[in-house]
């Protein structure tokens, strides 16, 4: 698998909806139904059971936090809090520091940046173990770009993705993961990949790229399974420009399945 680390300008924009309650006035019988009434408690009541369950599915969540996740997750907040363009940038943190450091030259407040990036606890590959998950908030599109991936071997966070603008990672309702990405005009990836057997690393399952093919004198798509960036160990597919491809419609149904995530974002967090 080939990781790309490209820096671009990314503009996020927020939109804002603004809502407003009106009151209706009706008039009442002097006469009470108390059937009516004990629907209305019993309604009141199943309302703040769920708000009640919610908390507690959230508090829950709270608690699963490794320890080793529970750092990482730290440390991304003071990272994000604490941005001045200063900052090194570890593994993990290139798609992070790409959207705080745009947004930081638009203007934006760090509470506001805060608000559009948060983590999520995913057991991707159902082995029992919850992979921490890094995305931004997009109301714009019915899914979640992802900027970091980890999951725990041994008690220790390991980082399986660290995505950027051009080299996005997206969870597919399958529990696949799909990652696309380009290095210009020619150079492009697209592919499948889940959690090896070590529990280590993503390995490819489906894998296709843009390369110059010297035989035809144009640039090509090539495809193998083992994630490889090697046209000499890959089949030669359709021409890198032809619209019509089976990539391109791989690429669109992809889109269409990839899931959007119930982000906790880092305005609602604390140290």
């Amino acid at each position: 698998m080939r990781n790309k680390k490209i820096t671009g300008l990314l503009l996020c924009g927020a939109l804002i909806t603004l809502a407003a309650c009106g009151k209706n006035d009706a008039k009442r019988d002097d006469k009470v139904d108390n059937s009516s009434t004990n629907v209305s408690v019993e309604s009141t009541a199943s309302v703040e059971d769920a708000k009640t369950s919610q908390s507690n599915e959230s508090e829950t969540k709270e608690k699963e936090l490794n320890s080793a996740y529970k750092k990482i997750v730290d440390d991304t907040y003071t990272f994000i809090s604490e941005f001045d363009g200063s900052q090194t940038i570890s593994d993990g943190q290139n798609g992070i520091a790409e959207i705080v450091g745009n947004e930081r030259a638009y203007g934006k407040s760090v509470d506001d940046i805060k608000s559009e990036i948060g983590y999520i606890l995913v057991d991707i590959n159902s082995d029992g173990v919850d992979e921490l998950i890094f995305a931004e908030k997009n109301d714009l599109q019915e899914n979640s770009r992802i900027l970091a991936i980890y999951t725990l071997k041994n008690n220790k966070a390991v980082l399986l993705a660290d995505g950027g603008i051009r080299d996005s990672y997206y969870l597919l309702n399958d529990n696949t993961i799909f990652n696309t990405g380009s290095g210009g005009a020619s150079y492009t990836i697209w592919g499948l990949y889940e959690i090896n057997s070590s529990n280590d690393a993503l390995e490819a399952t489906d894998f296709y790229f843009t390369e110059y093919n010297d035989a035809k004198n144009d640039w090509y798509w090539y495809h193998n399974t083992t994630g490889e960036y090697d046209k000499d160990a890959s089949e030669c597919l359709s021409l890198a420009s032809d619209k019509n491809s089976p990539i391109q419609q791989k690429n669109e149904e992809c889109f269409n399945k990839a899931k959007k995530l119930e982000l906790k974002y880092f305005d609602c967090y604390s140290k």
